[in-house]
């Protein structure tokens, strides 16, 4: 008698985008204080997006980046979501950083990557940037967002 084996099929598993977008342009500047990334060509800093249902959603947001400034400087990205820091980006990490005074180069692209559980339905994203410590200058360039699920 042959003995009948039943594998029992488990879903698979798919991630879907639901938003995504990107920006050629620099962005630059001098200063030490937070601001907005421009997370499309129009200069848009936030988007909105359809969690279809409750779950986790991942944000991927990857950037050509550059600090000159001391070894010690460097560039802070926060993703937030539904304007709430999400972690690890709610830290204070290192995107990019700075390779000595007045030394430019070290422009290389970077990705991060943060997930959270949200509730079905709308909600935003933006991503802040900050240069942490002396500098002569941050850049931002290249800049893709991907929401996925």
């Amino acid at each position: 008698m042959a003995a009948a084996c039943v594998m029992a099929a488990a879903p698979s598993a798919k991630a879907d985008n639901i938003i995504g977008s990107f920006t050629v342009a620099p962005q630059v500047w001098t200063g030490n204080t937070a601001q907005a990334v421009a997370l499309t060509s129009r200069g848009s800093t936030s988007l909105n997006f359809n969690n279809p249902t409750a779950g986790p959603v991942t944000v991927i947001f990857t950037a050509e980046c550059q600090i000159v400034g001391a070894a010690n400087s460097f560039v802070d990205i926060t993703v937030l979501i539904d304007n709430e820091a999400v972690v690890p980006s709610n830290v204070s990490d290192a995107y990019c950083s700075g390779l000595g005074v007045g030394v430019g180069g070290g422009l290389a692209h970077f990705a991060l990557a943060v997930s959270k559980a949200l509730a079905a339905g709308q909600h935003s994203v933006k991503v802040n940037t900050i240069a942490v410590g002396p500098h002569i200058g941050a850049r931002l360039d290249d800049t893709t967002l991907i929401v996925r699920r």
